[in-house]
């Protein structure tokens, strides 16, 4: 029995993030309430509020 191995894989978030606001922007998903997004995802929120 040989052992495979797993190639490593590029990941880039700023291509993911990309993608995804201009996937949002075509099609005219309204941007997320900073309320909302406080209910959803905390640790998201605290890390934007203390960078303003």
């Amino acid at each position: 029995m040989q052992m495979q191995y797993v190639k490593k894989t590029y990941f880039s978030p700023n291509y993911l993030i990309k993608l995804s606001l201009n996937t949002a922007i075509n099609k005219k998903i309204p941007p997320m309430k900073l309320d909302t997004l406080k209910n959803k995802n905390i640790e998201l929120f605290d890390e934007i509020n203390s960078q303003n």
